[in-house]
């Protein structure tokens, strides 16, 4: 399979790998459902990190791949970015239908080409100013802005895809010589410390019940779970 997809031209390989990234993404995003009402956003992340390192340590031992960064400001950043955009994400989820979610976090490719030309002044062309275009009135008619179903919460999915565009640039720029697993094991371990402080903050100082009760995976301390609930990849 390797040797396959080694032979593939890079154009095309990228492209079957960020198709089938994306599968994923989406199959693993309708499981989050099962324990969104046990555990909140902040709990949900730590406990997967914890089992994530080790799977990724393990990986990069077996494939003697480095997991730790070498260059770190272009990590960093892209992990800031990322992390928010997965926050705001996974926190919405259970407050709205998936499609609309899903619809929110996928405006990413629009917001690239829009961070590209603002920020690097990258020249677009008409046919991916159609796109944006097109895309824009595709989240609209998705998120049917004025109906009585939208909300503020549809907001937060669209800035994640905005966060999450930023870190697609800062990879694609800045870390093409970066190891993949280094990258992956820096936005684990960020993202289950946010989900640890986001959780004991909560704990320490809960929000309001009325706030509580209008989003309850976005505002949950420290619950006790079982095994399946208290991992959420299961």
């Amino acid at each position: 399979m390797l040797n396959w997809l080694n032979s593939v031209p890079p154009t095309t390989r990228g492209a079957l790998l960020l198709v089938l990234g994306i599968s994923i993404f989406g199959f693993s995003d309708n499981l989050t459902l099962l324990v969104s009402d046990q555990v909140g956003v902040g709990q949900f992340h730590f406990s997967r990190s914890l089992f994530f390192v080790l799977m990724v340590a393990f990986l990069g031992r077996i494939l003697g791949v480095a997991v730790i960064p070498r260059y770190w400001k272009p990590v960093l950043a892209r992990t800031v970015f990322m992390v928010t955009a997965i926050l705001l994400y996974f926190g919405v989820m259970p407050m709205m239908p998936i499609a609309e979610a899903g619809a929110g976090l996928f405006t990413s490719p629009i917001f690239v080409l829009i961070f590209s030309t603002i920020l690097f002044r990258e020249r677009i062309g008409w046919r991916r100013i159609i796109a944006v275009i097109m895309g824009t009135f595709g989240v609209m008619l998705v998120f049917r802005p004025g109906n009585e179903g939208f909300s503020l919460y549809h907001t937060l999915p669209v800035m994640a895809g905005a966060c999450y565009a930023m870190g697609s640039i800062i990879t694609f720029r800045y870390l093409r010589d970066e190891s993949a697993l280094a990258i992956l094991m820096s936005f684990i371990v960020s993202i289950g410390v946010c989900g640890a402080v986001v959780t004991t903050t909560f704990t320490v100082l809960p929000v309001s019940s009325e706030l509580l009760e209008q989003a309850p995976f976005l505002f949950k301390g420290w619950q006790t779970t079982d095994f399946r609930s208290g991992f959420g990849w299961w």
